[in-house]
């Protein structure tokens, strides 16, 4: 922008063969258009600046995004980790109880409910279920420890029939009890 302004001068200062003076209007008229290329060179120079200030600021701000991004990222792999450990862990439960009536072997609804509860814990290859069968003390033992068996075995089926691997079950019929209870009991144990 100066450069044309030195040239302008030169030309001024040198009339030589140009046929101009000071007191020329063609001058006044050249130096008119100078100040107003002058003034939209400064305003140009103005805005080159501002945009260039708003892209220095744009890109230090998508730095600061990136840099959170990361930091955002970790802590997501961080959530997402304890996330999976969280949903292979298996929660100790407590012993989870069915009930008989006298001479019977299977109670359905409760057995169903009892399936349902061990399902909602059940991790395969991380628990191990233990089925304890018992009845009561009325009867001759050989025909208690049967029905401790069929009682457990029945409900072995039942969380068979849901999708537990048999390795992960363990039955146990114990006959008589002093309880004098008909039951059979369920216990998750964790691996």
């Amino acid at each position: 922008m100066r450069l044309i302004h030195l040239l302008l001068t030169i030309a001024l200062i040198v009339p030589m063969g140009c046929g101009l003076t000071l007191d020329d209007p063609k001058v006044a008229t050249l130096e008119k258009q100078l100040a107003e290329v002058n003034e939209k060179l400064d305003s140009l120079s103005t805005k080159v600046e501002a945009l260039t200030n708003a892209l220095a600021v744009s890109v230090k701000a998508n730095l600061d995004l990136a840099a959170e991004n990361e930091s955002l990222k970790g802590h997501v792999d961080s959530l997402q980790t304890v996330i999976a450990q969280m949903e292979n862990r298996v929660e100790p439960t407590p012993d989870l109880v069915v009930k008989f009536k006298h001479n019977k072997v299977y109670n359905i609804p409760a057995t169903n409910t009892l399936a349902e509860k061990v399902l909602a814990v059940y991790k395969p290859g991380k628990v191990k279920i233990v089925v304890n069968g018992y009845s009561s003390l009325a009867g001759p033992a050989k025909l208690n420890r049967w029905f401790s068996k069929e009682r457990a075995e029945g409900v072995a089926h039942k969380l068979f029939q849901l999708g537990v691997t048999e390795s992960d079950v363990k039955i146990i019929a114990h006959g008589e009890t002093d309880d004098n209870e008909r039951k059979v009991v369920v216990t998750v144990e964790v691996l």
